[in-house]
């Protein structure tokens, strides 16, 4: 029952990404992208199974979507009001890369790539490599961490 209802999970997320992509709703075109995202469903749901990794039970904690969105909304609005006018007056001036503060333990791959999605969605940081048993190492247009980095490397 659980592979049915991951397949499904797949099946409604790749179908409804491809109808957001289309340009005119033709019926032979969301016909078509229906069925290549069964097939990519069930090779996603093959895939993992064959690579032997579970998804994340306890260890992803739900509020980290809360501290998500919200540094989507602060980072952007930062990005545009604070960010944006240095890089355009001074040109010279980077990001810098620095290696995150992660508890021990962090080695469970499918915590890892939660992790790396999360960090990566909000735009005035991303991952740029997490070695195993590692902590990440993080591009940053920003000064320091923010709630959601905290969140998600506790």
């Amino acid at each position: 029952m659980r592979i049915v209802l991951e397949a499904g999970s797949w099946w409604v997320v790749l179908t409804a990404v491809w109808w957001a992509t289309l340009s005119s709703a033709a019926p032979d075109d969301m016909a078509i992208g229906a069925g290549a995202a069964a097939v990519a469903a069930v090779l996603a749901v093959a895939a993992r199974r064959i690579v032997g990794h579970h998804w994340p039970r306890a260890g992803l904690r739900w509020r980290v979507l809360a501290y998500l969105f919200v540094a989507l909304a602060a980072d952007t609005v930062r990005l545009f009001v604070v960010c944006l006018p240095r890089l355009v007056a001074d040109r010279s001036r980077d990001g810098r890369l620095a290696r995150a503060a992660v508890s021990p333990g962090g080695g469970n791959p499918s915590h890892r790539a939660a992790g790396t999605l999360l960090l990566s969605a909000a735009p005035l940081a991303y991952v740029v490599d997490w070695p195993d048993g590692r902590p990440p190492v993080l591009h940053r247009l920003g000064a320091d961490r923010g709630a959601l980095e905290r969140e998600v490397l506790r």
